[in-house]
This record gives C-alpha cells, structure tokens and sequence, in this order.
C-alpha cells in the first residue's frame, strides 16, 4: 500500500468514528422513569402462568409442610422395609441322579426356589473346579445358603 493509500485510510477511519460520535452525544437521551411495582410483577406472572409471588411466612409453612411430608414417607418406608425382612426360607432334599451335570443341578435348584440364578451357582461350580467332585445322593438344601455351602454339600 502506497503513502497516498495510507492517507486516504485512516482519513476515512476517522471520518467514521467523527460521524458516529456526533449521532452518539447529539441523539435525544430518554428516560425510562417508569416503576415497576409489586402488584405489576405479580400480574404480568400470573398472566403468563409462571411462578406466583408469596409472602415469607407462607414460604416457610410450605417448608414446613414438605419436610413432614418427607418424614412421613421416610417412615412409611421403614415400616414396608421391616415387612420385607421377613423371608421365607425353602427346604429342598436335591435327588442327584448318575449323568446329572452342574447346570442342571442348579436348574432343579432355581426352579423349586431355593436359588434365584442357576447360572450363577453353575458358574460358582465350575470356577471352582467343583463339578468333577459332585457327589450322587440325596441332599437338604435350603434358601439361605451360599453357593459356597450347597457346593460344599453336593461335593461331599
């Protein structure tokens, strides 16, 4: 760019900001003098269906109220959560016949409800090498026992 170019550039620069600067400080300067009051907050809230203007105390009575609520709930739930704790335990005698693997030693299991997942004692079995050990014979088995115990018992 030449000196001429130059020139003519920041001439320009500043014949813009000059402009703007006048329009700026020569433009009428309003004021909003408008108050906005309570009453005006809480029509324009209620016309568009937000949130509803409420005094302190009545804030803190909903608190009140709400924390009662959850203290009941809490209570409530303890009371379902004793009624759960009482199980019900199932007594098997497991018939173990010659050619019965594990799985379906824990099928029998699962399905007379002494186990809830076959596959998970299968699983408990086999991982600790104790399918070649299975015994043939008749075996009490209940509900509250681990795989742990009833492998230790099949595997006697």
């Amino acid at each position: 760019m030449s000196k001429l170019g130059l020139r003519a550039f920041s001439a320009g620069i500043i014949l813009a900001t000059s402009i703007m600067g006048i329009m700026y400080y020569n433009e009428p300067k309003t004021v909003n003098t408008a108050t906005v009051t309570d009453s005006d907050i809480e029509a324009y809230l209620s016309d568009q269906n937000h949130l509803v203007l409420i005094e302190k105390e009545e804030y803190d009575e909903l608190l009140e109220i709400q924390s009662t609520h959850q203290e009941t709930e809490k209570q409530e739930q303890t009371k379902a959560e004793v009624k759960i704790e009482e199980k019900i335990i199932t007594k098997y005698i497991l018939e173990i016949t010659p050619g019965m693997n594990s799985l379906e030693i824990s099928e029998v299991l699962e399905d007379v409800g002494v186990i809830k997942n076959a596959k998970e004692l299968n699983t408990y079995i086999l991982d600790n090498d104790l399918a070649k050990n299975i015994q043939i014979g008749s075996f009490t088995v209940t509900s509250e026992m681990t795989h742990k115990e009833i492998g230790d018992i099949i595997t006697r």
